[in-house]
């Protein structure tokens, strides 16, 4: 069974299929078209917990969050991602509902639903 981190928000609007049929949706190689649903930690200090990212062709799970970590702010950045710019241990990422593995392997095109949670020792990280 798939853990669907938007399942503990309320009113986010996107209960879908955990996997979801990306294989229609995709655009092999176009631009990517994400909406990034902050949790945990990490939510707890922003002003927006959605943001919607768009990246050009090849975009990975790292661009993203280091956009989000531009929009958010210093704050969000030093706990989400390490000095040298990497995903914090803490810190997972999920697209429609599936764990990344490798935050740097590039995205298939079309849209995605991605959520970041940075699980402190209290949420069980």
């Amino acid at each position: 069974m798939a853990v669907r981190w938007d399942a503990v928000g309320e009113g986010n609007g996107f209960w879908a299929d955990a996997q979801g049929d990306r294989a229609a949706r995709n655009e092999p190689g176009g631009a990517v078209g994400a909406r990034v649903w902050i949790f945990g930690a990490l939510a707890g200090r922003l002003r927006e917990r959605s943001f919607q990212v768009d990246l050009p062709s090849g975009g990975s799970v790292h661009d993203i969050v280091h956009e989000v970590a531009r929009r958010a702010g210093p704050e969000f950045a030093a706990r989400a991602l390490t000095p040298s710019g990497q995903l914090q241990r803490c810190c997972r990422a999920f697209v429609d509902g599936a764990p990344v593995g490798d935050p740097h392997a590039r995205l298939s095109g079309g849209p995605a639903a991605i959520e970041l949670i940075l699980l402190t020792s209290a949420e069980g990280g």
